[in-house]
């Protein structure tokens, strides 16, 4: 993870954005895309489905249903805007995000003046700080080098004002490029997590699988990766439990 960076190798990311990984999986996997949003998912049953084998009714917002005998949830249920039926659900309490706001920058540097330092203008490339209401920002770090110029990731809580960024940035654009996202949740000691299996079939063979529980304890890339494939062997361990029962056959290993 990002925390450990400094006691392994070097860190690396994809040129063209870390998005292009999911994308390479996606077309490796040779699966069915189907861009479309989800607006609730509920047990078959509970609606009158003709499909003998039950299993989860998955809504769209334009009002197509479909009914898979499994379903995985990857996205935060607190901000998917996904409905769940009453019997899926899970135990644990909601879970409140931390908000962040990053803000992208282009300047000659960071300002000595601001910082307290000697010189012009400050020599190092990142500067971290502590949890700290009288701090604006989180972090600040150079994400890059545009016509000459530094561009900087900024990390605040909020929004930070224009005012903030003259003082702490040295010959800085006029442009900026802000996103405000809920990056992970606010991590404090719970009884309950949610299970990464919110929901299995009366048979055992399928089930509701939620990605997402992995960021009640940690939330990154890396352990949603974890949590990936802890709910991939899951959902394997009930693929064969159904062949077993249908034909006597199995699955290969994991």
């Amino acid at each position: 993870s990002l925390a450990g960076a400094g006691l392994v190798g070097s860190l690396y990311s994809v040129k063209e954005g870390n998005a292009k990984v999911m994308e390479g999986l996606i077309t490796a996997s040779k699966a069915d895309l189907r861009l479309e949003r989800v607006e609730g998912i509920r047990l078959a049953a509970q609606h009158g489905s003709s499909d003998s084998r039950g299993g989860y009714e998955v809504c769209t917002f334009d009002g197509k249903c479909e009914v898979f005998s499994s379903v995985i949830l990857a996205a935060p249920l607190e901000l998917a805007n996904v409905t769940l039926g009453e019997a899926l659900r899970p135990e644990a309490a909601n879970r409140p995000y931390q908000v962040t706001v990053a803000t992208f920058v282009a300047a000659s540097g960071l300002s000595s003046l601001y910082f307290k330092t000697q010189g012009q203008v400050v020599t190092a490339e990142t500067v971290v700080t502590t949890a700290d209401p009288g701090i604006p920002f989180n972090s600040v770090a150079v994400h890059g080098v545009s016509d000459g110029r530094k561009v900087y990731k900024l990390f605040s809580p909020d929004v930070p004002s224009g005012e903030l960024l003259r003082d702490m940035f040295v010959n800085r654009s006029s442009e900026t490029a802000q996103f405000v996202w809920h990056a992970y949740p606010v991590l404090r000691p719970s009884p309950r997590w949610p299970q990464f299996r919110l929901h299995q079939s009366s048979a055992g063979s399928g089930g509701l699988y939620y990605v997402n529980a992995m960021e009640s304890p940690a939330s990154c890339m890396e352990t949603e990766a974890v949590g990936a494939k802890n709910v991939a062997l899951l959902l394997l361990k009930d693929l064969r439990t159904r062949v077993r029962g249908s034909s006597g056959g199995s699955l290969p290993r994991a």
